[in-house]
């Protein structure tokens, strides 16, 4: 019932309250639940970081991923000592 409500942060058993992993979440789920489960995580994930996004591609569901502003200072510093750097990472 939490999964169909979209709570999926903290789930624990329901006879100890230890935390699920999701190792056991997949396991004790149904696969459309599960499947439900891993797209709501994977938007809490991106919800909660500051460094990603969703593509506003109509019909994309890629995450784009920003380095921090520490990241961009560093390389910006090093192209003014006249440091050849890489814009992108990966």
């Amino acid at each position: 019932a939490k999964i169909e409500d979209g709570i999926v942060v903290g789930l624990k058993c329901p006879m100890c309250t230890r935390p699920l992993p999701e190792s056991e979440v997949r396991e004790l789920a149904s696969p459309d639940d599960f499947d439900k489960f891993v797209r709501f995580a994977r938007n809490h994930e991106v919800d909660q970081n500051p460094y990603m996004r969703w593509c506003p591609t109509p019909g994309c569901n890629q995450i784009l991923r920003r380095q921090p502003y520490s990241w961009w200072k560093y390389k910006l510093a090093r192209a003014a000592a006249g440091v050849v750097v890489g814009v992108f990472s990966g």
